[in-house]
């Protein structure tokens, strides 16, 4: 979870499998701090970590949002269009560039490297 957004915010996830959740976890993450004081530019991004994600997901579907956003502006990420045995995620909220201030995305990798981190976490 990466916030380059300057405020703080409320992040909420669920995988719904067949319509029906299997995982739902909600945080709050800092907000980014900016280079310099009137820097457009991030320093250090708001940073954490969802605990518990399935290992399986199968066909599911993971939406991502922040705050209150009606489910209309949710993201959403089709894990049956993945042709991988494992992928590394990331969920952000807006851009290096501010030019997306507060729009939530979730962004993937299939490098092997990344399943390869994620099990030497512990």
């Amino acid at each position: 979870m990466a916030n380059l957004d300057f405020r703080p915010h409320t992040v909420s996830v669920a995988i719904l499998d067949d319509e029906e959740p299997v995982y739902w976890a909600e945080m709050d993450i800092s907000a980014a701090e900016p280079e310099t004081d009137n820097s457009s530019s991030v320093a250090t991004a708001g940073d954490g970590s969802f605990e518990g994600f399935p290992a399986e997901v199968g066909q599911s579907l993971l939406y991502a949002w922040r705050d209150n956003q009606s489910t209309s502006k949710w993201e959403m990420l089709d894990f049956g269009e993945v042709d991988a045995s494992c992928i590394g995620l990331e969920i952000q909220i807006g851009d290096i560039e501010q030019s997306r201030t507060g729009d939530v995305s979730i962004w993937y990798t299939t490098d092997p490297h990344a399943c390869e981190n994620a099990d030497n976490r512990d």
